[in-house]
């Protein structure tokens, strides 16, 4: 096995096994219970989960998506995380290579994962995330240490900023809160790493994603009008999208659009 084969497996491995504490953190964290013990439990009956029950996407298949114990549905959401994370350190490992920055990119899918799940079931975005991510962005660019800092700041002030205007404007037309704290918050993080041009399109592609699925959603009833609706999920997508399709979405627009 060549050595872009190997790290392939070890980024989808990894990717595994953080889905799996990913999944962890998402429920425990907005219930203020501690992400390190006791061990995972089946939620209907509290059967503690031993580690041949807990393997990443295996475990859901083999036991046919119920516990052991109790028999009861275990979410389709704990082997669909599991999946996506590491479906997306794949895809990072496949752009960027192996290196640094690829791992970089690995802790900002990570972030962005456990955000948008959290946010879509609490319609919070947890202050210990932002700590977090700011921490990992930092530390990149310490490594890193080239003239992305510049971008990199600018690309955090874009979003916040922009977020933070479109709430203030938000809650004068409508006279209600229109965007948390968390998500202005959560801009700087994604801004830091993306720098200032992925950052512009991460927007556009934001809003873009949530206008077309809240139409779909709201099309087919499952969300109406006026209904409060996490934005952390969009973000995540728009983020995911500008990191993999921002510059060539950027190139297409100029060569094609701009005049």
């Amino acid at each position: 096995m060549n050595i872009a084969w190997m790290g392939l497996l070890l980024s989808a491995l990894g990717g595994l096994a953080l889905g799996s504490f990913a999944n962890v953190v998402i429920y425990r964290v907005p219930r203020e219970k501690s992400i390190i013990k006791p061990r995972s439990t089946c939620v209907s009956c509290g059967y503690q989960i031993p580690w041949y029950d807990n393997i990443p996407i295996l475990s859901y298949l083999i036991l046919g998506g119920t516990c052991r114990h109790c028999k009861s549905a275990i979410s389709l959401r704990y082997p669909l995380v599991e999946f996506l994370t590491a479906f997306l350190f794949v895809a990072v490992y496949w752009k960027f290579g192996p290196s640094i920055e690829a791992v970089w990119y690995m802790s900002l899918m990570f972030i962005l994962i456990i955000t948008a799940f959290v946010d879509l079931d609490h319609l919070i975005i947890p202050r210990s995330f932002i700590t977090a991510g700011v921490i990992m962005a930092i530390s990149g660019l310490i490594v890193f240490w080239d003239d992305r800092w510049i971008s990199s700041l600018i690309g955090a002030a874009i979003i916040s900023g922009f977020l933070f205007l479109a709430g203030i404007l938000g809650k004068a037309l409508f006279k209600k809160e229109s965007m948390g704290s968390g998500d202005v918050l959560l801009g700087i993080v994604i801004g830091l790493f993306l720098g200032w041009k992925l950052s512009l399109m991460m927007l556009f592609l934001t809003f873009f994603s949530a206008a077309v699925i809240l139409l779909i959603l709201m099309a087919l009833k499952r969300v109406r009008a006026g209904v409060q609706v996490p934005f952390g999920p969009f973000m995540a997508i728009g983020a995911i999208l500008s990191l993999f399709f921002g510059h060539f979405l950027i190139e297409l627009y100029m060569t094609y659009v701009w005049i």
